[in-house]
């Protein structure tokens, strides 16, 4: 049986959808990819907008995701 929103942590959710996010922005490009994004996340259409405001919310959060993985990288180095 799927957990519910609260049997899921917050940070876990978001991570999905992030997760989700990311793959269809690099599959199918900002422009169309919809907030199919929370299909694809498991989450229910509307129920996307308790994690992120819109589709340019989540495009930030992704973007800022990958750029801290990058700067990490770097100061690896």
């Amino acid at each position: 049986m799927p957990r519910n929103r609260q049997q899921i942590p917050r940070e876990e959710r978001t991570g999905d959808l992030l997760a989700a996010a990311t793959e269809l922005f690099l599959s199918k490009g900002y422009a169309k990819t919809t907030m199919d994004i929370s299909s694809a996340a498991g989450v229910a259409w509307g129920n996307i907008y308790w994690y992120f405001d819109s589709k340019d919310h989540i495009f930030a959060a992704v973007m800022n995701r990958v750029l801290s993985c990058e700067i990490r990288i770097l100061n690896e180095e």
